[in-house]
Parts: structure tokens; C-alpha cells; sequence
């Protein structure tokens, strides 16, 4: 490669729920484009690439992190044990568990209630982190081995190649797996240069731009011009003004999406509450108002309701739980205000 060129490998994760693929791709510029460190690699056609390495995992996925709770639950609840993985109630147990996983991807701990799962009646399934942790062990490992053995194929991080070649540059990673916490760090732990960021800027436009390269270099074609006429320009006009609506829509049932999370964790949350430390100070009717609340979030009137409504609704519900447990939330505050005074004390003792 010429002084003047310039190249960068970039390894990409992509953990689907059934499968991973664990790619190394080089990509090399000529001299006359000029890009700063850990900036975006958006391949032009000046861009030249060479897949270094590539290897998959058809047994390795989110998937897997599903099974594994699904198993954990069947095994330490004695209320589910019998239920069969091919049965409606395994799956209604099955669809808990990726429900968990999901909030466990964003919270410390997580609770789901799982209705008509066990003798027709509704379960609660709970887990920390550090739980799912634990039994993913072999998941990550096999993650692990999976990039190292990718990294080596492509020789980087080896003494045997040149300062730049055997460079690690760019991490991307992709796909629902690459969400979970466990499997971010796994990914970092393997990596030859620690604590290198993750990006996650591939999504469909680069999906895209990819087949239309692949496409180039099996199928060259020369476009000697290109004709702009105005009912062209008017439709890639409507076109743009329609994606830009249904992006708008997009995010807004994203964000119905996270109200109506943030309901069914408040009313998961005060039903635990009951059998925990104070519980003692929640009033008796607050039953009811969390059961009004299950009804509603499972009814067709919040499937249908606005954004606006569900906002709504969750300030209204949040204001209503706030003034009926009040002693509750006062307990909380006033514990963990002792807790924190009790801590300060002890570094104070500590540097003392």
C-alpha cells in the first residue's frame, strides 16, 4: 500500500436473536480523502474493501438469553414446574422471559407478570442482572471466542503485520443481542484495545448502500447521464414528505410504547411493594387502583389511545399512587437518607 493511502479495519458484531456473525472488513481510501480518528467509515466509490475475516454462529443469539430465563423460572418456581416448552402456557412463559430481557437490558432488576401460566392464573417472574449474568456465562463465552477467533483469522492485534494493518480502528455492532449489557461488555473484554467505544450507526440506509456496492461490483455498469425532470423532483418530493411522516409516527408509537412500560413497572413495582419492608403503610385500596390500571392497559382503549392520553394517564396515575402511599414513599426516603448519611459517616471515619 502506497504512503499516501490510508486504511481502517473495522470488526462487526451482528447478534440476532437465532444466529451471530462476527465480520473484520478493511477499508482503504486513496490519498486525496482526508478523515479524522473514530469518525464513521462511509464508503465511496473510491473506497476499496477486503473482507479479512468472517465467521458465524448459528447456535449463538438474544434467542438463547430467552430459553435460559425461561429454564431458570421452570426450575426455581414450583408454581410452573410441568409446563411444557411447546405448550400455550410455555409460551406465554417463553414471551415473559423476552419481556424481562428486555427491561433487564435497561433497568438493574425487572419484573413481569405472565397471565394464564400456571393453573390459569397469573405469575409474576422477577430477575436482577446480575441473575441473567450468571446463566449467560456460556453465551458470552462463546461470543468471546467467536471475536477473538475472527480477530485472529485477520490477524489483528499480531506482531507479525504492519503498525496500521493490525489495527483494530472501528467497532460496529448491530442487531437485538448487541442491546444486552452482558454482551456489550463481552464484546469489550474481547477486543485487542479495551474500553473502545461501540458504535451503532449501521442501520438500514447502510444495509442499503451495501447491496447497491455488491451490486456494482457484480454487475458494472456505466451511467453515461442521468436525466432530472420536474415530475421527478416532485415525486422523490412527496416520497421524502411521506417517509418523514411515517418516521414521525414511528417515534411517536416508540414513545406510547415507553409510557405504557413506565405504567405496567409502577403497578408491577406497588404489588411487590405488599410483601416487602413498609409495606405495612400501603392503604388497602390501593389494590383497586392498580387493578383499574391492569384493566385499562390491557383493554382496547390503550391500544388505541394517543400519545397525549397515555402521557395523561401516567402523570394522572403517577400523582394518584404518590398521594396513597405517601407514608410509603416517605419510609423509602427517609431509609435511604440514613443510609447515605450512614455512608458519608463512614468515608469520613475512613480518611480520618
Amino acid at each position: 500500500m502506497a504512503d499516501g493511502d490510508a486504511s481502517k479495519n473495522v470488526l462487526i458484531v451482528d447478534m440476532g436473536h437465532a444466529q451471530t456473525t462476527v465480520s473484520v472488513l478493511q477499508f482503504t481510501k486513496g490519498s486525496n480523502d482526508t478523515e479524522s480518528e473514530g469518525e464513521t467509515i462511509t464508503p465511496t466509490n473510491e473506497t476499496q474493501f477486503q473482507v479479512l475475516a468472517s465467521q458465524s454462529n448459528s447456535c449463538l443469539g438474544a434467542g438463547c438469553v430467552d430459553i435460559r430465563l425461561w429454564h431458570h423460572f421452570v426450575a426455581t418456581m414450583p408454581q410452573l414446574q410441568g409446563i411444557t416448552p411447546k405448550s400455550r402456557a410455555g409460551q406465554r412463559l417463553l414471551t415473559g422471559c423476552r419481556k424481562l430481557k428486555h427491561l433487564l437490558s435497561q433497568l438493574p432488576q425487572g419484573s413481569v407478570m405472565v397471565e394464564n401460566v400456571a393453573n390459569d392464573s397469573d405469575v409474576t417472574i422477577s430477575a436482577t442482572r446480575t441473575t441473567l449474568t450468571d446463566l449467560c456465562q456460556d453465551d458470552a463465552q462463546a461470543l468471546k471466542e467467536l471475536i477473538q477467533s475472527s480477530l485472529q483469522q485477520a490477524n489483528i492485534g499480531s506482531n507479525n503485520a504492519s503498525k496500521n494493518d493490525n489495527q483494530l480502528h472501528v467497532v460496529e455492532v448491530l442487531g437485538g443481542g448487541c442491546r444486552i449489557p452482558l454482551f456489550q461488555t463481552c464484546i469489550q473484554e474481547s477486543l485487542p484495545v479495551p474500553e473502545m467505544t461501540l458504535s451503532k450507526s449501521l442501520d438500514d440506509t447502510s444495509a442499503a448502500l451495501g447491496a447497491a456496492l455488491v451490486g456494482e461490483v457484480n454487475n458494472p455498469q456505466l451511467v453515461e447521464s442521468v436525466v432530472v425532470t420536474p415530475e421527478s423532483l416532485a415525486r422523490r418530493a412527496t416520497l421524502r414528505e411521506a417517509e418523514l411522516v411515517m418516521a414521525q409516527l414511528d417515534a411517536e408509537q416508540k414513545e406510547i410504547a415507553n409510557v405504557r412500560n413506565r405504567l405496567e413497572s409502577l403497578v408491577l413495582e406497588l404489588r411487590s411493594a405488599k410483601h416487602a419492608k413498609h409495606g405495612s403503610l400501603l392503604p388497602k385500596d390501593l389494590d383497586g387502583s392498580l387493578d383499574e390500571m391492569d384493566d385499562w392497559l390491557f383493554s382496547p382503549d390503550s391500544d388505541q389511545a394517543s400519545l397525549e392520553a397515555v402521557t395523561r394517564k401516567w402523570n394522572d396515575f403517577e400523582s394518584q399512587t404518590k398521594n396513597l402511599c405517601a407514608d410509603y414513599y416517605a419510609a423509602i426516603a427517609q431509609e435511604e437518607q440514613a443510609k447515605a448519611e450512614e455512608m458519608e459517616a463512614e468515608a469520613k471515619q475512613a480518611q480520618a
